[in-house]
């Protein structure tokens, strides 16, 4: 017998914690610049790009794009225009330019 996958879930009673806002960060979305790049969005030709951790962007950080945000299991590409933020509880929000 050879078992290939093997999944456990558990479930404990209890109160679930509560769940708090982060505060706004006293710094900008600086702390978290990893540097700039060129990367091609189209075919004009290469765009001045900035990179950021993830792992150090806090609530209130704004992003405008281009920009790319790396973390361990995922990339976000920003496109050129787009804007991003990050809410109270720590999701990145990203909207595309108005128009």
């Amino acid at each position: 017998v050879e078992a290939v996958t093997l999944r456990v879930q558990g479930r404990a009673p209890g109160a679930r914690p509560p769940v708090t806002p982060e505060p706004p960060a006293a710094t900008d979305a600086a702390v978290a610049h990893l540097g700039r790049k060129d990367v091609w969005f189209d075919a004009d030709g290469p765009t001045p790009t900035d990179g950021y951790d993830r792992a150090r962007l806090r609530h209130g950080h704004r992003l405008a794009g281009p920009a790319i945000v790396f973390q361990y299991d995922t990339t976000v590409v920003i496109l050129p225009g787009w804007q991003a933020r990050v809410d109270a509880w720590g999701n990145l929000i990203v909207t595309a330019p108005d128009g």
